[in-house]
């Protein structure tokens, strides 16, 4: 396996970056906590919890990938985030309607994510 340019590697902590900044604009976009009232408090905390935990995860994987560097466990790392954008991706139609036009960008996006994360993963160099 040959070494992983470096810049891939970078643009995939981008990309984690980018979504864990995406997340917190949650309680702006979605208008939380107030559209989540129907689901009840405790969904209500739960959702909020998780979607905060998600974004640490983001900026952890970022901030590791920058660290790693391009060797072996900066490939790895990107091959783990390649299978997370692969199952985001195909969780997209299972729970979100592909009829509206953000969920296909999304899903486009998160397609996107498993060949920039699949591309560093292996090695390659486009």
């Amino acid at each position: 396996m040959t070494e992983t340019a470096p810049w891939l590697i970078l643009a995939c902590a981008l990309f984690n970056l980018a979504f864990g900044v995406f997340h917190l604009l949650f309680w702006r976009l979605l208008g939380w906590p107030a559209s989540l009232a129907a689901a009840g408090g405790l969904n209500r905390a739960v959702t909020q919890t998780l979607n905060l935990m998600l974004c640490y995860c983001f900026f952890a994987v970022a901030l590791a990938l920058v660290l790693a560097g391009d060797g072996a466990v900066g490939r790895g790392l990107a091959l783990f985030g390649a299978g997370f954008w692969l199952l985001r991706a195909v969780l997209q139609p299972v729970f979100f309607p592909m009829r509206r036009r953000y969920s296909a960008v999304l899903l486009a996006v998160f397609v996107a994510g498993v060949a920039l994360h699949g591309a560093a993963g292996l090695g390659l160099d486009p």
